[in-house]
Parts: structure tokens; sequence; C-alpha cells
């Protein structure tokens, strides 16, 4: 019979890990091993692109992450969204478009964390329509 011991962490993040397992035998024996781990966070987020939103009217898109073990916690990162929109935890960009005169493009940032605790962002952009009542003055 052997005696061996190895602790593990859950969540664990990116990087290169080293560590040594030792065993012990019944005659009092010891070995031991050096092992390295990489680990890899290659989280994205996505989509590609986002559908249009109309300046003044509601808007509502699901964000998307990619690698990594779901369920992921979403948040903004870096540059916030748009006036008037948030990412929730849940990765729904959502609120209420921005009055623009002309159609513009917003760029922000979104992050996404997975259950393991690795982590990834990336950058969005969305294109706001013109509301044509207010480009035309109407307010």
């Amino acid at each position: 019979p052997y005696r061996h011991a190895f602790r593990a962490r859950v969540g664990a993040a990116a990087g290169e890990f080293r560590f040594v397992v030792v065993a012990t035998d019944a005659d009092g024996c010891i070995g031991s091993a050096d092992y390295t781990v990489s680990i890899d966070c290659a989280i994205s987020i996505g989509p590609a692109s986002l559908a249009d939103a109309v300046g003044g009217a509601a808007y509502a898109q699901p964000l998307l992450a990619q690698g990594g073990t779901a369920p992921y916690l979403f948040a903004a990162s870096g540059i916030a969204p748009p006036p008037g929109l948030a990412i929730d935890a849940n990765g729904w960009l959502r609120g209420t478009a921005p009055l623009v005169a002309t159609a513009i493009d917003f760029p922000f940032g979104a992050s996404a964390t997975d259950a393991a605790g690795c982590g990834g962002t990336g950058k969005l952009v969305l294109h706001v329509l013109a509301d044509p009542l207010y480009a035309n003055g109407f307010e």
C-alpha cells in the first residue's frame, strides 16, 4: 500500500503551475515526481456583430462567451457601453439606446468570467441609428 497526498485547487488562473507528487510505500521508501500543468483561459466575447439599435428605443441583445466552463459572469470592461445601456451579470446588453441625430458607432468593452475563475475580455461595437423624428428636429 502507498500513501500519497495531493491537493487540487479548483478555479485556477491562467498560467503555468508546477507541483511535486510524493508517495511513501509500506517500507517507508519515498518517491517523488515533478509535474507542470498549463492552464489557458481563452474566453472570447461576442457576438461578432450586434443587432443595430434605434436611438430612444428599448434594446436587448445577449452577449456570448466561448471557451472556459459555463456559467459565465459578464460585466462592462474598459470602455463603458453607450449611454442608457448596461451589461447585466447574465450577459445581456439592455436599456434604452441614446438619441442621436445621425447614425453612430459606439465601441465598448465586455468581460466574462467562467465557473473556474478564468476570464476574458472583448471589444464590441453597437451601431445606433437615428430616430427619424429626433433627426428631423422633433423631440
